[in-house]
């Protein structure tokens, strides 16, 4: 009867402090919300601050030598692995996407 009762205090307790980090992610989720938010309101078009996309996988061929879709194909991938991963929510995700792909078609403006 004591253990019993022993891992029914134990569950509870488990259960108490899934609760407390539950609660302390929605929080954070809420006040990034908050700030995301903020600096959308200040200028609807263009992400004010944007994480730092990951650097393109170096293929054999060596960066130099990679088209400018390829460099941008590769970078969205790196960033989409990172979203499924979950290094990036999704909010993270469509600001770094936006930005490559902002930054392809400045790219091609300017060599063609």
């Amino acid at each position: 009867m004591q253990f019993i009762l022993f891992l029914l205090s134990l569950f509870a307790i488990g259960c108490v402090l899934y609760g407390i980090s539950a609660g302390v992610q929605v929080v954070q989720r809420g006040f990034n919300a908050l700030a995301s938010n903020d600096s959308d309101s200040k200028t609807a078009q263009e992400p004010q601050h944007l994480p730092q996309p990951p650097a393109a996988p170096l293929t054999s061929k060596g960066p130099d030598t990679a088209t400018l879709p390829q460099r941008c194909i590769n970078e969205l991938q790196a960033l989409f692995d990172l979203y499924q991963s979950g290094a990036l929510t999704q909010q993270e995700f469509e600001k770094c996407k936006w930005h490559v792909l902002h930054s392809m078609t400045d790219g091609e403006a300017k060599h063609g």
